[in-house]
C-alpha cells in the first residue's frame, strides 16, 4: 500500500532518521521462496529451417570429433602394442608391427632459395617426391630400446609418379629390406596407418596389397587404418 499522504494545508514532514552513532538499518527485503521452480524456457513456434540446418552441423560435426578420437587411441594402442612385444622380444609369430606411412611436400630441383637463378630460371624445375614409411617399435640395436625409425624413399618425377603403384612398391620394398617380411615364417598383426588420400593410399591397389601379404601367410592378421581427413597432421 502507498504511505498515508498529509492532509492540505499541512507541511509535510521528513522520515524520522536515525541517531548519531547509531548504524543504519536497510529497509527490510521480502523472503525468497525456497520452493522456487528453475527456470525453463519454451520455444514457441515452428523451428526455422536455418535451425534445424545448425542442428544436424553440430550433431555431425560431434560425430566427426568422436570418429576422429577413437582412431587416435586405437593407433596409440597398437603403437604401445608394438613397442611392448618389441621390448619383450615377442616371436615373429605373435609380435604386432607398426607403421606409419605418408608423402612428405614436393621438393623442386634445384633449390636456389633467395639466391639469384641466372640463366637458370628459364629451366622447368625437376619435382623431387619423397615417401617416408615409420617403424613405431625399430630395433636399433644399440641399447636405446624399441623407438621411431623412418625409411625415406627419395625419387623424381623421372623415376616414377606419386600415386597407389609408388605406395604399393616402396611399401613392400620396407617390409622386405627391414626383415619384416619372412619368407617361410607367418608374423602375427601387420597395423599400418595412412591418411584418406584415395590417389595414394585408399584405393584398390593398397587393398590388392593387403590381401597379398595376407593370401601369401606373411601375417596372421592385417590392418590399415585410415585416419580421417583433418585429423591426420600430427600421426604422419
Amino acid at each position: 500500500k502507498d504511505p498515508p499522504q498529509p492532509e492540505q494545508g499541512q507541511p509535510q514532514k521528513d522520515p524520522p532518521q536515525p541517531e548519531q552513532g547509531q548504524p543504519q538499518k536497510d529497509p527490510p527485503q521480502p523472503e525468497k521462496q525456497k520452493d522456487d521452480p528453475p527456470i525453463k524456457v519454451y520455444m514457441i513456434g515452428p523451428v526455422s529451417d536455418e535451425m534445424e540446418a545448425m542442428e544436424k552441423m553440430l550433431k555431425r560435426a560431434g560425430i566427426h570429433v568422436e570418429q576422429a578420437e577413437a582412431q587416435r587411441d586405437w593407433h596409440n594402442y597398437f603403437v604401445k602394442k608394438a613397442v611392448e612385444d618389441a621390448e619383450n622380444d615377442v616371436p615373429h609369430e605373435e609380435r604386432t608391427y607398426a607403421f606409419t606411412g605418408d608423402y612428405g611436400q614436393n621438393i623442386m630441383f634445384p633449390h636456389f632459395g633467395d639466391e639469384q637463378p641466372g640463366s637458370t630460371y628459364y629451366f622447368s624445375q625437376l619435382t623431387m617426391l619423397n615417401f617416408g614409411l615409420v617403424n613405431h617399435a625399430h630395433e636399433y640395436g644399440d641399447g636405446r630400446g624399441p623407438s621411431c625409425h623412418m625409411d625415406a624413399h627419395v625419387y623424381h618425377e623421372g623415376i616414377g609418379k606419386k600415386g597407389a603403384n609408388a605406395v604399393a612398391s616402396l611399401f613392400m620394398k620396407t617390409l622386405r629390406e627391414r626383415g619384416i617380411i619372412k619368407e617361410g615364417r607367418t608374423g602375427g598383426h601387420l597395423v599400418v596407418s595412412f591418411d584418406n588420400c584415395g590417389g595414394q593410399n585408399k584405393n584398390n591397389t593398397m587393398i590388392m596389397i593387403l590381401m597379398y601379404l595376407y593370401e601369401m601367410r606373411y601375417f596372421k592378421k592385417l590392418t590399415f587404418l585410415f585416419l580421417i581427413a583433418g585429423h591426420t597432421k600430427k600421426f604422419l
